[in-house]
């Protein structure tokens, strides 16, 4: 028979365990959907409550019996098992997370707009009075009473937006000095002078920024001659190491054709018909830069016509 009494929850740590938030539907089409009153949200995927999952933790001041839990997307929520009261924070208001989220999302990228067109306006300026004949280099050169420069700010502000507009300007140079064969790794500073006199990307500079840009790239321009020789020493040494191997492969074969024997000199092959035969290899080895000098490979088979006696 069924019970007319009171059914008693179950206790865990003298906290009362909390009735299921969760309800279970049936789509149009049959398949079962969750859907949570508190929360408004719903989910194709059974919640950890109704699935009988370890009940949440406790946090923040227990006496007020506010539950973490997580929705179906991940993110952490609270409930109040003693109110039915269900919050996205603890902060006393209930939050709209995702409008929250879309919000601050807007903010930030109107906030991105209004940086961007400050510093083009900025840059505009900068560079109709530099057009004008006007020298810009620091903080003191601005005018601080026009409009654009009024409405910025701060003057930290100002300064950043100056130093990213010179930095442009020595982009410029920069890209001017790689696009001119004329400046190598030879060019000294006063040729350099001479070479980009007249030159907007160059005169447009204080004379600081001139010489720092000509140095940073002159260390890049040097970085790259180191590694080209690089490379090509690798590719001379494999070059002479194939020239060292077929001399010493032709030494070997005349050892073993008799014309070469344990009593010859250096100087007497080299007069001899294999010598001569040999002449035009023996001179590329010699003209190597490093390695065994053909007559060290000679002598090394000789040793051996001494070893097999001949």
């Amino acid at each position: 028979p069924r019970s007319n009494s009171r059914r008693i929850l179950p206790r865990r740590r003298g906290r009362r365990i909390p009735q299921k938030m969760w309800t279970r539907h049936v789509a149009p089409d049959g398949r079962p959907y969750y859907y949570n009153a508190a929360l408004k949200t719903s989910s194709w995927t059974e919640p950890a409550e109704l699935r009988g999952e370890k009940s949440p933790t406790c946090v923040g001041d227990c006496s007020h019996r506010w539950e973490q839990h997580r929705a179906p997307d991940g993110r952490p929520y609270f409930f109040n098992p003693a109110t039915k009261q269900s919050r996205w924070t603890l902060d006393g208001v209930i939050v709209n997370m995702d409008e929250t989220r879309k919000k601050s999302k807007t903010s930030s990228e109107t906030e991105k707009t209004e940086k961007t067109e400050e510093m083009k306006h900025f840059f505009e300026l900068l560079d109709s009075w530099e057009a004008n004949g006007r020298k810009i280099q620091t903080y003191e050169d601005i005018d601080q009473s026009h409009h654009v420069v009024s409405t910025i700010a701060s003057t930290t502000r100002i300064e950043e937006l100056l130093d990213r507009w010179i930095e442009t300007k020595r982009k410029r140079l920069h890209e001017y000095l790689e696009n001119t064969p004329s400046i190598t790794v030879k060019t000294t500073w006063k040729q350099a002078l001479e070479a980009l006199e007249g030159k907007a990307e160059f005169e447009r500079l204080g004379k600081y920024d001139q010489v720092d840009v000509f140095d940073a790239f002159m260390a890049k321009v040097e970085a790259r001659a180191v590694q080209s020789q690089l490379v090509d020493d690798e590719i001379r040494q494999r070059k002479e190491r194939r020239d060292r191997v077929a001399l010493r492969k032709i030494f070997r074969e005349q050892l073993r054709a008799a014309e070469i024997h344990a009593k010859l000199t250096w100087k007497e092959y080299l007069a001899s018909e294999a010598g001569q035969r040999a002449l035009v290899l023996i001179r590329v080895v010699e003209g190597n830069v490093g390695g065994s000098r053909p007559r060290d490979l000679f002598m090394d088979v000789i040793e051996e016509a001494e070893e097999i006696g001949l």
